[in-house]
């Protein structure tokens, strides 16, 4: 699998003052359906945990990790989605349902990111 990383602004929901934002290191790819950022990185936006769930990593460990809310953002593209509280060892991923409300797709062969063609608006 090929990954590369990407800064997006992360800022709670309702929130869009500079001050507030974040723009942590994640790695793109399609290794996860959601994002996974820093727990420490997400209290200091003030997004609060909203729910527990379990994950299965790829060596076959399973986890359980806090979910909330944020809204991210790839230049003047902003999406909300369901983003885990990353505990230490964890990777800081872009998920892929982040992705798709982006309406962005991952280009691994050029590493980066790129308009999602495919698309259809509703």
């Amino acid at each position: 699998m090929s990954l590369f990383c990407v800064r997006p602004e992360v800022y709670a929901p309702g929130i869009r003052e500079v001050s507030v934002k974040a723009r942590p290191r994640l790695l793109a790819g399609t290794a996860s359906d959601l994002s996974w950022v820093c727990s420490r990185t997400l209290q200091s936006l003030g997004i609060q945990p909203e729910k527990e769930l379990q994950f299965t990593f790829p060596d076959g460990e399973k986890v359980i990790r806090q979910v909330g809310f944020a809204v991210v953002a790839c230049g003047n593209v902003h999406t909300i989605d369901e983003i885990v509280f990353g505990q230490p060892g964890d990777l800081q991923l872009l998920g892929t349902r982040t992705l798709e409300g982006l309406r962005l797709a991952v280009d691994l062969n050029r590493r980066r990111l790129v308009r999602d063609e495919n698309v259809i608006a509703a």
